[in-house]
């Protein structure tokens, strides 16, 4: 079984971690436009505050 998951947002990630537990035999392929999965556009607020340096704290490569 092959599973592909267009975007890595919160959803994404989520269905794919899913598709992989259900059918730990699934290939598994997420695909999305950025270079770094994982981003929370709801840091923005703490990083305009100062609170997070950069998105990147809060993404992952």
């Amino acid at each position: 079984m092959r599973v592909i998951v267009i975007g890595a947002g919160g959803a994404g990630i989520t269905a794919a971690i899913e598709a992989k537990r259900n059918n730990g035999d699934a290939e598994v392929i997420i695909v999305d436009k950025r270079k770094r999965i994982g981003f929370a556009p709801c840091a923005l607020p703490y990083v305009l505050a100062g609170d997070i340096k950069s998105f990147d704290d809060k993404s992952y490569p």
